[in-house]
Parts: C-alpha cells; structure tokens; sequence
C-alpha cells in the first residue's frame, strides 16, 4: 500500500533522525499484503503445531479471517 501526501508535508522524528520530506503527489510505501489460499493457511498452521478450526471470507475470497487451536 503507498499513502499519497495531499499537499507538500515535513515529518519530524522524535528520536532527531533526519526528517522526511514529501512533496504534493509524492507516495510513501507503508504496507505489503500477503495471498495465501486456505491450503497455505492449514500447512503455516501445521508448521506452528496450531489447527486450523474455521476460516471465515467474504464472499469475493478476497480477504480471510482464520481461526486457529493449538492441537
């Protein structure tokens, strides 16, 4: 996901690393999104040592809720 600055911006750091400047129209990257088909969630359940008891989606199978219970 990329934000876009709506006007021209400064972001000050408290720890005093050096600011970031954005201007108007600029993006910033702020998040990667990961797929996983229900066959990947059980097998990273698996490997955890965790079952998977009910995975929950929208009606598109676009976005997941995954219920887990250690076994």
């Amino acid at each position: 996901m990329h934000l876009r600055a709506i006007k021209e911006m400064e972001i000050t750091f408290r720890s005093g690393e050096e600011n970031i400047r954005l201007e108007k129209g600029e993006t910033i990257h702020t998040e990667n999104s990961q797929k996983f088909t229900v066959a990947d969630i059980e097998k990273i359940g698996q490997r955890a040592g965790i079952e998977v008891r009910k995975v929950l989606t929208d009606d598109n199978g676009w976005f997941s809720l995954s219920y887990y219970e250690k076994e």
